[in-house]
């Protein structure tokens, strides 16, 4: 799955959440700014 966050702080945070969950090798997060 593909996650298109906009800005660099909700893409840290998004990307923590996603290990957390164990899930952060399946799933991509694009940042635009």
């Amino acid at each position: 799955m593909i996650h298109i966050v906009f800005g660099p702080s909700p893409s840290g945070d998004l990307k923590v959440a996603l290990k957390d969950l164990g899930v952060d090798k399946k799933e991509h997060v694009i940042c635009k700014r």
